[in-house]
């Protein structure tokens, strides 16, 4: 980790356990710095306010342990205090990386790491959405009410017709969504069922070994083709009530898949 903060222009720390947070592992490369320092510096304040950003300027998300630290390994903490959400660090750490090289005390240690093995490793996966929602166009506006509804609870969703940007490789965005969604969401309907995207969104998350959560609207568990069914856990399946419920499909879904999805959050079985 490299500590990049006011009144410090670098700090580094090495060979931390691969469980801590990055949060936790700043803590500790601040205490350092504040036993060494004239004025008091409180770590656990500076620590909670870095914004985490790997060695390609990719900022990372909150939680992200030093297992899940992209290749090479390396991670700059800008300390965002005054500075905004991220500290500037979208423009500000290749400049940072540009002069921790330079350093003349620093920059040789950094660049002998950048040439070793130790620089060559498999993170674990990086989480950035609780859920992928898999569905059918067709049922667009019930996938879209469904991620609204997880979403005021604080359920972070991946859903193809929001995050999706236009002019890019939809596949390649698809395919990294996968690998970074903790459990799939499959939305069952009549219209989606025998839906192929569907059934290869779902096993890819299964063979990923993601919990998945199938969801039935309009849909008995017995009308789900043994391909998908296969994927579903028979204690888990989630059928949205009937039209004279008060609550709506999207609604009541939603508010069994919010505790799952949270635990899973909590309890990391999503890795």
């Amino acid at each position: 980790m490299v500590l990049y903060s006011d009144g410090v222009q670098f700090a580094i720390g090495v060979d931390w356990p691969a469980a801590q947070t990055l949060t936790a592992m700043a803590r500790g490369v601040i205490a350092a710095i504040a036993a060494q320092e004239p004025e008091p510096l409180d770590a656990d304040v500076v620590a909670a306010t870095c914004a985490f950003f790997s060695w390609d300027a990719e900022q990372l998300p909150f939680g992200t342990t030093v297992s899940q630290v992209p290749e090479p390994g390396v991670v700059i903490a800008v300390d965002t205090r005054g500075r905004g959400d991220d500290g500037g660090g979208g423009g500000l750490v290749p400049l940072l990386r540009r002069a921790l090289l330079q350093h003349e005390t620093y920059g040789p240690r950094v660049r002998r790491f950048l040439r070793s093995p130790d620089a060559v490793r498999e993170p674990a996966p990086l989480f950035r959405f609780d859920a992928f929602v898999s569905y059918s166009a067709l049922d667009g506006p019930l996938a879209a009410g469904l991620v609204r509804e997880l979403g005021a609870s604080g359920v972070v969703c991946f859903l193809a017709e929001i995050a999706l940007a236009a002019g890019r490789l939809w596949a390649d965005q698809l395919h990294r969504a996968l690998l970074s969604s903790r459990a799939a969401v499959i939305l069952l309907t009549p219209r989606s069922v025998h839906s192929e995207w569907v059934q290869v969104e779902a096993g890819a998350m299964w063979a990923l070994g993601r919990p998945v959560l199938p969801t039935l609207a309009g849909l008995a568990p017995a009308d789900v083709p043994a391909s998908v069914r296969a994927l579903m856990p028979e204690d888990l399946v989630l059928v949205a009530p009937s039209s004279s419920s008060t609550d709506t499909p999207a609604e009541a879904l939603a508010r069994t898949l919010v505790p799952l999805l949270l635990g899973i959050r909590e309890t990391g079985d999503g890795a």
